[in-house]
């Protein structure tokens, strides 16, 4: 019942989109030719920069289809179903990448690339743009978690070194209070605060979901993470305005005004950082990596990747773009101008990128950790269902023994649908 009630929303979703679009080069409606692709992706520069010279070295056109971010997934559901507007390429994220390929809408990549092109990504990128043994996308870069610090406030508290654990964090708060600073904020609204719960587990050895999909944080770990975030909630450790902001983009917005010691959040902070426009933290941010559990550190971690719809008109030179923009090339280009985190090791280590953000430094022992997303065909579901029942546990509406017992059950339902 829920696929056949997808399949109509989609259809009224796609109508709707024609009627308002029509039929020109930016609704994606082309028609079918032999030396020219359509890609959908965001309206700003460096994005589109990229095939204008795309073009120029391979002479294939683009048809790009600006977007904002918000777009990007509803206009790919739209694609998928439609004999009219076709995309060639697509963006990815980890979730998406299993929600559609589940559901057939995307073509698997492997039989376009060659297997030492494959070599020159991380492996971790690779399996995060995999779902079930088949290789969807390939990765532009990482969007990574990780633990920015306001070296101002760190300062003025005497604190010369940046936690390693979450209880070092909570042993800290007191000290960075007194010099009337906030500790720990994040953008933890909505399905966030399943993403730090994810951590949290994964810092303690375990998982939200097992290999085959069902809820796995009814578990020790699951418990143990639970009662470190209650713990960071209850002493103040985590700011009550984390769960009233909703992303990293305002949460970051925030930070930069000077009021907090520390920051989760992801790779537009520290570019951010440095425009004097937007911030009074040029050159007195750090970055780090996130706290560890009991076992290890873990971040929250989205590989961004561009794949192939299954009906896309041109595969064959939709697969030539994939490989042109995730080059290292392009990656660097992207690092310098974005801040993005590379996906390959050798831009990643690159003297100029490394110059301009030093933080790099510390992402090859942070995708060591375990990291990631949760992988399923109906990760938002699980996503919400997480972050509810952990704002419970933080409200003292459940106790955390019961409240995991109930998000088993509610996980395996919405697993097994």
């Amino acid at each position: 019942m829920r696929k056949v009630l997808f399949l109509v929303a989609v259809l009224l979703l796609l109508a709707g989109s024609i009627i308002a679009k029509g039929t020109d080069e930016k609704s994606g409606v082309v028609a079918e030719k032999s030396n020219e692709i359509t890609v959908v992706y965001l309206f700003d520069p460096p994005w589109y920069e990229q095939a204008a010279e795309f073009t120029k070295q391979t002479g294939i056109k683009v048809n790009y289809v600006e977007v904002t971010f918000p777009e990007l997934r509803q206009r790919s559901l739209a694609s998928f179903l439609s004999q009219e507007t076709r995309f060639d390429v697509i963006h990815l994220r980890s979730d998406w990448v299993a929600e559609f390929a589940d559901k057939g809408f995307l073509e698997p990549i492997s039989q376009y690339i060659a297997p030492e092109v494959l070599d020159g990504y991380a492996k971790s990128s690779l399996e995060n743009l995999s779902w079930k043994g088949e290789l969807y996308g390939l990765p532009r870069y990482y969007w990574l978690w990780q633990l920015y610090y306001n070296k101002e406030v760190l300062q003025k508290a005497g604190i010369e070194k940046i936690p390693e654990t979450w209880n070092d964090l909570i042993n800290l708060a007191p000290t960075i209070k007194k010099t009337g600073a906030e500790v720990l904020l994040g953008g933890l609204q909505r399905y966030n605060l399943a993403a730090m719960v994810y951590i949290l587990v994964r810092g303690e050895g375990g998982n939200v979901l097992n290999e085959e999909g069902k809820a796995a944080i009814n578990s020790p770990e699951g418990i143990k993470a639970l009662e470190t975030m209650k713990k960071l909630y209850d002493t103040g450790t985590l700011s009550r305005t984390a769960l009233e902001m909703d992303g990293t983009g305002p949460a970051s917005d925030l930070f930069m005004q000077g009021g907090y010691a520390f920051l989760l959040s992801t790779p537009h902070t520290y570019p951010m950082a440095q425009d004097p426009s937007r911030s009074k933290l040029v050159d007195k941010v750090g970055v780090g990596l996130i706290p560890s559990g009991s076992v290890s550190s873990a971040a929250w971690n989205e590989p961004a990747g561009v794949g192939i719809p299954y009906n896309s008109r041109n595969k064959e030179l939709a697969a030539k773009f994939l490989q042109f923009v995730t080059s290292a090339e392009q990656q660097k280009t992207i690092a310098l101008k974005l801040g993005r985190i590379p996906t390959r090791e050798e831009v990643l280590k690159d003297p100029a990128v490394l110059a301009k953000y030093p933080h790099f430094a510390s992402i090859e022992k942070q995708i060591a950790y375990p990291n990631g997303i949760i992988k399923s065909a109906y990760a938002q579901e699980i996503l919400d269902a997480v972050s509810a029942t952990a704002l419970k546990v933080l409200y003292n509406q459940v106790s955390i023994e019961s409240g995991l017992a109930s998000l088993e059950k509610e996980i395996n339902t919405i697993a097994e649908q």
